[in-house]
């Protein structure tokens, strides 16, 4: 949650259509008390979220539903004080989310709000929640708190409980048309000359800071390498071990994704080791590279060996 940043600020020109949708709800004073907002890293959820939060605290919201900015639950959420907001997160970044801190979340839904527009609860990123956290969590959305708003964030809604997604509203936030992606990062003085198609739909990742660009320019050059047959898989998977594992897998997602589509139709990589590896590669390599990437995706949050899992996914590349 961004708390210095102006309900202005967070609308971005791809939402639209979902914001249009909310407000109505707003208006007609028909949010669900349970809201599962979601979509792939870089459509700007949180921002989104964010700005649907600050609307359902805020005490007088302007006609478009934006929050004002200006009253004391804006100025209490901007200070990052509100008395009637609860955020449950991970501990640490791809730690799962345990049923102790749950209990305390829920607990604090149940208190007495200090203003009529109620309580919300923050859970960011939900499938991060452990099973016994999700059944927790799946007793309070069948009995919510009166007055209660629940907004669950997630990159990875098919790893909610299926009678968790059933329970909330379903608020889909949608990848920015490419044209509208390039505008708006020309708009941050992105220089997108280097940026391929389909990044440009996720302008939010576009914007990374210096130290994530060269990490991944890193990982990029271990994978051509790989490819190339100059570099072992499990000397590599040991040192990708000691990455950030949900930075990686979203990275390496990408990257497969741009490798098939490089190897189809000549465009999708702007790294040329990478490009010419994946040129030499055989399309079944490349396949089995998507597929276990995905597996590891779906591993990465079992008590499987995180090393072995990347071992096997880099030497199905070899393959």
């Amino acid at each position: 949650m961004s708390a210095a940043t102006l309900p202005s600020e967070l609308a971005l020109p791809w939402h639209a259509n979902l914001w249009q949708q909310v407000r109505t709800s707003l208006k007609a004073g028909r949010m669900a008390h349970a809201l599962l907002v979601c979509g792939p890293p870089g459509v700007g959820k949180r921002r989104f979220a964010e700005r649907l939060a600050r609307a359902l605290l805020c005490h007088t919201p302007h006609d478009n539903a934006d929050a004002c900015g200006q009253c004391p639950a804006c100025r209490q959420w901007a200070a990052g004080s509100h008395p009637d907001v609860s955020l449950l997160e991970p501990q640490e970044e791809g730690a799962l989310i345990r049923v102790e801190p749950m209990r305390v979340f829920t607990r604090r839904l149940q208190l007495t709000p200090q203003y009529r527009q109620g309580r919300l609860g923050w859970i960011d990123p939900a499938e991060q929640l452990n099973i016994a956290a999700a059944n927790s969590l799946l007793k309070t959305l069948e009995e919510p708190p009166a007055g209660t708003h629940l907004l669950l964030l997630s990159s990875h809604p098919h790893r909610l409980l299926p009678t968790i997604r059933s329970r909330c509203r379903l608020l889909r936030v949608p990848p920015a048309p490419v044209a509208m992606g390039r505008e708006w990062l020309a708009a941050q003085r992105v220089d997108t000359s280097m940026v391929v198609e389909h990044e440009l739909r996720m302008p939010l990742r576009v914007c990374l800071d210096s130290d994530t660009r060269e990490r991944e320019q890193r990982w990029a050059q271990d994978l051509a390498r790989l490819l190339a047959g100059r570099s072992d898989a499990v000397l590599l998977a040991e040192r990708w071990a000691e990455q950030p594992p949900d930075q990686l897998l979203d990275w390496l997602y990408r990257t497969s994704c741009a490798m098939l589509e490089y190897r189809l139709v000549g465009s999708g990589l702007h790294d040329r080791a990478l490009a010419r590896s994946t040129a030499a590669a055989s399309m079944a390599r490349l396949v089995q590279l998507s597929r276990q990437t995905a597996r590891a995706a779906y591993l990465r949050h079992t008590n499987s060996n995180w090393q072995q899992v990347l071992e096997a996914l880099l030497l199905s590349s070899l393959v």
